[in-house]
């Protein structure tokens, strides 16, 4: 009798064991895609941007206080340029840089240069400024100001590189 209750545990052990080869993804990826997006009751916490060139001007959080403020989800690839990289999973609150610049009157130009606390630049040109390009003011939750330099990011979403500036502080305009 202990042999058969010895065996019957070891062949059970076995065959969980064998049949859980697959790993349970908890979602399925979507790169490059604004995921579950609501309006969000968050506020904007109090920033300062810089615009320079074709128009100089400034950008605060009183400029924007009217626009609609978003929540949504973003998949990103810890190695953005690697196709199989792994993926995690972010909540983001913010606004769509669209948005802001038709609030300023910011229509006519060829690229958008935004610039960080830590000498990153990065451009856009026009054609990529669009409706998944957001000005982020929350990282999971998390305002920006406790984790960053500055209050608020660049995202986007939807390019496979050059998907964030970090600790925004100005944007040119070309």
């Amino acid at each position: 009798m202990k042999k058969i209750l010895i065996i019957s545990i070891m062949t059970l052990t076995i065959l969980t064991g064998c049949g859980n080869n697959e790993v349970d993804k908890e979602y399925e990826a979507k790169v490059g895609e604004i995921q579950d997006q609501v309006v969000s009751t968050k506020e904007i916490p109090d920033f300062t941007i810089s615009i320079m060139g074709l128009k100089d001007d400034t950008l605060t959080q009183e400029d924007i206080k009217d626009l609609t403020v978003y929540d949504f989800i973003v998949d990103v690839p810890i190695y953005d340029l690697d196709p199989s990289s792994e993926v995690y999973r972010e909540k983001w609150t913010g606004i769509k840089i669209s948005d802001v610049l038709n609030k300023k009157g910011i229509t006519d130009y060829d690229s958008l240069d935004f610039k960080s606390t830590g000498n990153i630049t990065v451009t856009y040109t026009k054609e990529e400024v669009s409706d998944k390009l957001y000005l982020v003011f929350y990282r999971n939750d998390i305002a920006l100001s406790e984790t960053e330099d500055t209050a608020v990011m660049l995202l986007a979403a939807n390019l496979k590189t050059r998907y964030w500036v970090p600790s925004l502080v100005r944007i040119d305009v070309k």
